[in-house]
């Protein structure tokens, strides 16, 4: 098993998980328009998206392409369009 193996073991359950945080389906997270935790998940949310995105990119292009780069920028993508409801109150600019 190559690192580049391993890391895509780690990263893509990572990325589910986010992907089922967001989409909040329990409605479990619930933030008054005044709180700032929708702003702080987002910002957490963005610097793992980010922190994936700017590592894939480095990465090159294997056998399986799906599996080492698609598969992780479609979850990606996933997060921002499920989490939607819960960054309602979140500012685009305060992201870095």
């Amino acid at each position: 098993m190559t690192p580049k193996d391993h890391s895509m073991q780690v990263t893509t359950p990572l990325l589910k998980f986010m992907c089922e945080f967001v989409l909040n389906k329990a409605q479990r997270l619930t933030f008054d328009s005044a709180s700032p935790n929708g702003i702080l998940l987002f910002r957490e949310v963005s610097k793992i998206i980010v922190a994936y995105g700017s590592r894939i990119l480095l990465c090159p292009n294997g056998t399986d392409i799906y599996g080492s780069k698609y598969k992780g920028i479609w979850i990606s993508l996933t997060v921002l369009s499920r989490g939607e409801s819960i960054f309602q109150f979140a500012n685009l600019i305060s992201c870095k």
